[in-house]
């Protein structure tokens, strides 16, 4: 799944509205695809260690969304010393439906798509292929950087810390539903501009 999402690096070409419009139909297809093959999404996967009661969600949301605001602002800070490559991310929106969609359902739709692939898959994969959790959290956070290459350095540098993050966070509470949630947050705090 990761090499198909590489592989879909194309849609940076199109205008932002357009590239927009592709990521959507390419999250629907991984949704659809892994539940064509029979892949279920586990809410509250039964490695559970210690749950987190209502208040502590709320404070491991914002704390995450506190550290990528940090990490985004270390690397504007450090982004002129970094090695350059051209920015192949999404254009502009310049329709407004289209951006308060991109906000909404686009958000939940990446959130979901790979929280799923890079996190639930990756740890079931993990364990089943008998790896150490260190080489699972350290992979999936490596998949998970790798398709935000489009995005320069500092993205993927970014994706490979919250990628860290989460899967451990997963790896103490199981819970699916946090994680879609946290990555929803970020990915609006990002892409909203209300980082940047």
């Amino acid at each position: 799944i990761t090499a198909i999402m590489v592989l879909l690096f194309g849609k940076f070409l199109f205008p932002g509205n357009v590239s927009v419009i592709i990521d959507w139909v390419e999250r629907v297809l991984i949704i659809f695809g892994l539940i064509s093959i029979g892949e279920r999404i586990v809410w509250q996967a039964p490695l559970r260690r210690v749950p987190l009661t209502g208040r502590q969600w709320a404070v491991v949301v914002l704390l995450s969304v506190l550290v990528f605001v940090v990490f985004e602002f270390i690397f504007v800070v450090v982004w002129p010393y970094l090695p350059h490559w051209p920015n192949f991310g999404y254009g502009i929106i310049t329709v407004d439906v289209i951006f308060w969609l991109d906000m909404t359902l686009g958000l939940v739709l990446v959130a979901v798509s790979e929280e799923w692939v890079f996190r639930q898959l990756a740890h079931r994969r993990g364990a089943l292929l008998g790896h150490s959790p260190a080489r699972i959290v350290f992979e999936s956070s490596a998949a998970f950087a790798l398709i935000h290459l489009p995005k320069g350095v500092s993205a993927v540098a970014i994706t490979f810390l919250f990628g860290l993050i989460v899967m451990m966070l997963y790896r103490r509470t199981g819970s699916f539903f946090l994680l879609v949630l946290i990555h929803y947050f970020v990915n609006l705090a990002s892409f909203s501009g209300a980082t940047t």
